[in-house]
């Protein structure tokens, strides 16, 4: 990194998959754009660059295992799994019945656009699709009380997100890229315009520079957004953003668990029916929601352990990490026969090998309700940068076990009342001991937007009380809801792109009006 001082129209924070679908959105628009990104051009956990985390209580593994910095973030090492939130995530009986319309509208008015930015051309099709299981089957399941989605996983050479980012760099107003920089402090805070000036990073080498830009952007994750906005909050930034906002508070996730086991004779049954299959070169898997539930969602997971299976896992998701797959010739001896059978399934019947007999289960997401003491904050201690580390609070209450039982009972309820052409389900003994659930990476409600005094974000992803930062992470959904939460931050981030396209050339605080005509 240069430590001469630079100045952008937009200066981006993060370069995983928001940041860099945003590079791409915006890179025919003529913004002049830096990306500033703490990791590298490959991706690194928070705690091999020196982000350190603290834990209050239990370990949230969304923090330890589910996040990486560099280029691409996560998407270096996600499965590539795209499912939108809709209907079923209104009405739920909580506050946040506007910014859920808001989110399920943009998810709808987005979604098309974001799909062909993937590389998808066969539009809005997650409910259609749904009939690969039998349209037949469709209907007696809707009649139970279950609806079907099927879920759109990327292929393989565009999951990393990075590749968006690649394509944005070709482009005649290219980004300027700045790798393994963090940003230790906001300067130039002014009160009277609601603006912010600039941003001071340090680079690796221990050089700073100074970045202004006319707008920022914090695309840099849930966790690290939010801490980023405390720190901002904690300087000159005070007087200006309210302090009823509740940066940092309301952290929820999805937690998971099995619910039931298919029974041994129909395990062949259940993987024809709701295996995972190809549609060229993306897959399809099915997933299931149950009326008169909280936010969830169930899908069949099958047991694939086969050694030609993790070789095949092995050698993708090192080429997805961009790095080359160590394999022994022995390894790939022991495995040519399951290889072959792979290669059989994906081709010639386009399929998802599933060993037989292998077992297949059930699987629960539901959303945990959020709540204030689920939450982000600091302590005393300070990082090798001077930052104060973060702890995290986050716990699983006895109402959320509670929830999931009663949610696990609902669905296996409407399994049942759907009739005998299903497979037969064994219920699981859902208890700490024998089920614990975990958190599927899937954070939400740090920094949430709304119109509310609570919210941190409004509709348009501006920074209540600033008028020139943006924020885009999954931690503004009010709450993981029915889907994995990445591809409906894609589209509200397909949205930002547009109202900052629209105010390229607009004075400051005109950004508000941007934003409502997108809404």
């Amino acid at each position: 990194m240069s430590p001469a001082d630079v100045e952008a129209d937009i200066c981006m924070i993060g370069a995983g998959a928001a940041g860099c679908f945003l590079a791409h959105a915006i890179s025919r628009s003529g913004l002049r754009t830096i990306i500033v990104e703490a990791g590298g051009r490959t991706t690194a956990s928070a705690a091999e660059i020196g982000l350190e985390s603290a834990f209050a209580h239990a370990v949230y593994s969304g923090a330890t295992e589910g996040r990486f910095f560099g280029l691409g973030g996560t998407t270096a090492h996600w499965g590539g799994l795209l499912a939108p939130h809709g209907d079923r995530d209104l009405g739920g009986g909580d506050t946040q019945g506007a910014a859920w319309q808001h989110i399920v509208d943009t998810v709808g008015a987005e979604s098309r656009q974001v799909l062909e930015t993937l590389g998808y051309r066969g539009g809005d099709d997650f409910a259609e699709r749904a009939g690969a299981i039998g349209d037949d089957m469709v209907q007696t399941l809707r009649e139970a009380g279950i609806a079907t989605l099927a879920a759109l996983h990327l292929p393989f050479r565009r999951k990393n997100l990075r590749g968006l980012l690649d394509t944005a760099m070709k482009a005649p107003t290219a980004p300027h890229l700045v790798t393994d920089a963090t940003v230790i402090g906001w300067e130039h805070v002014d009160v009277k315009s609601c603006t912010i000036k600039g941003i001071r990073v340090r680079a690796s080498d221990g050089s700073e520079a100074v970045i202004r830009a006319r707008r920022f952007v914090v695309a840099a994750g849930a966790l690290e957004s939010a801490r980023l906005l405390l720190e901002l909050r904690d300087g000159q930034a005070g007087a200006l953003i309210p302090a009823t906002a509740l940066i940092g508070q309301g952290l929820s996730d999805h937690l998971s668990l099995p619910i039931a086991d298919v029974a041994e004779r129909d395990r062949a049954l259940a993987a024809r029916m709701f295996g995972p299959r190809f549609d060229g070169a993306w897959m399809r898997t099915f997933r299931l929601m149950a009326g008169g539930t909280p936010r969830s969602f169930a899908h069949f997971t099958f047991a694939m352990e086969g050694a030609g299976f993790q070789l095949a896992r092995k050698a993708l998701q090192a080429l997805q990490r961009r790095s080359w797959p160590a394999i022994g010739t022995g390894e790939a001896s022991r495995a040519a026969a399951d290889l072959t059978r792979i290669a059989w399934a994906r081709f010639a019947r386009q399929r998802l090998h599933l060993p037989p007999g292998a077992p297949v289960h059930l699987q629960l997401d539901i959303e945990q309700a959020p709540t204030a003491t689920n939450q982000l904050g600091f302590g005393e201690r300070r990082d090798i940068l001077g930052r104060r580390i973060p702890i995290i609070d986050w716990r699983i209450s006895d109402d959320d076990l509670a929830q999931a039982e009663r949610t696990a009972a609902r669905y296996l309820q409407c399994w049942q009342a759907a009739g005998p052409s299903l497979p037969v389900l064994l219920p699981r003994l859902l208890s700490t001991a024998t089920a614990k659930p975990h958190d599927a990476y899937h954070p939400a409600g740090l920094t949430r937007l709304g119109a509310d005094p609570a919210a941190v974000v409004d509709f348009g992803l501006k920074v209540h009380g600033l008028d020139n930062l943006f924020l885009v992470s999954t931690g503004v959904l009010p709450s993981p809801g029915t889907a994995n939460p990445t591809f409906t931050m894609l589209c509200l981030a397909n949205r930002l792109a547009r109202t900052l396209a629209d105010a390229k050339d607009a004075p400051m605080g005109d950004d508000d009006q941007a934003a409502k005509g997108e809404s």
